[in-house]
């Protein structure tokens, strides 16, 4: 949040690999973004939440500005959605055990809990809600689609689910899935380079950078202010994350269809839907 002040009074184009709503909306003339927003993330959980009848939440996330930017969504899709958060807790960022603020969710009797966070925090989050027996469905951001959740949070991670982009389970997707090509391209070409699978945030920087690359390209010169209007006038750019379309209005340029639903089993993504 402070780069994008920065970047909007200097007038130079950032295009932000972070997800946090307030990036994009209000919209600011040379700030844009790639990942998917954590109101899309949100929105995505609630729909998990009506499919399953779950009226009750309790909420958990970290205290900055990722983690308070999807407290606050979660709060406006539970008003909307007339769902109750029967309680709220906050971690920091380095806080290791999260004993104290999960016992007094569970006593709270939740439906379901939502984390919203990254690493490492809500693998201790996912950890912690296990030992104390806080059997309900664990429900994480996009924040931690990346295997280091997976390896933080051992065994307690089978069974969480969450909102991510197609990049980590791309091998999963229909062979005429339109998004394929991309991913299987961009993933393979990864672990060939790094010897490891790419993570959702690796795909979010190879977006910004090859988004960065047609606006100059098409603006013709690295003029500030053509740069910026060629990245508003970008249309069905298969990225990574999703495929974007870009506006004057619209400066994060995905919709839902960026998101497919996950889950952890046996220590591996697999696409739900």
């Amino acid at each position: 949040m402070p780069l994008k002040d920065i970047c909007q009074e200097a007038e130079v184009p950032l295009i932000s690999c972070a997800a946090g709503k307030t990036i994009t909306d209000p919209v600011a003339s040379y700030v844009f973004a790639v990942p998917q927003t954590n109101a899309l993330a949100v929105q995505k959980c609630f729909e998990y939440l009506e499919k399953e009848d779950i009226k009750k939440i309790g909420l958990i996330y970290v205290a900055n500005p990722y983690g308070e930017d999807g407290k606050d969504n979660v709060e406006d899709f539970a008003a909307e959605k007339d769902v109750e958060i029967v309680a709220t807790e906050t971690f920091g960022g380095d806080d290791t055990d999260m004993t104290t603020q999960l016992t007094k969710i569970k006593a709270a009797e939740p439906g379901a809990l939502i984390c919203w966070g990254t690493n490492p925090g809500p693998a201790s989050v996912t950890k912690d809600a296990k030992t104390i027996g806080l059997d309900v469905p664990i429900l994480q951001s996009h924040g931690v689609a990346n295997m280091k959740f997976i390896e933080l949070a051992g065994e307690a991670a089978n069974g969480v689910q969450l909102p991510a982009g197609r990049l980590i389970v791309w091998d999963q997707l229909a062979d005429d899935d339109p998004h394929k090509d991309v991913l299987r391209d961009f993933a393979t070409a990864y672990e060939e380079k790094y010897g490891q699978a790419p993570s959702t945030f690796a795909g979010h920087a190879y977006d910004s950078f090859w988004i960065a690359v047609q606006a100059i390209t098409e603006a013709g010169e690295a003029d500030r202010a053509k740069v910026r209007d060629a990245i508003e006038q970008i249309k069905d750019f298969q990225g990574t994350a999703g495929v974007f379309n870009y506006s004057a209005e619209d400066h994060n340029g995905l919709t839902m269809d960026a998101f497919v639903w996950v889950k952890i089993v046996d220590g591996a993504w697999q696409l739900v839907e």
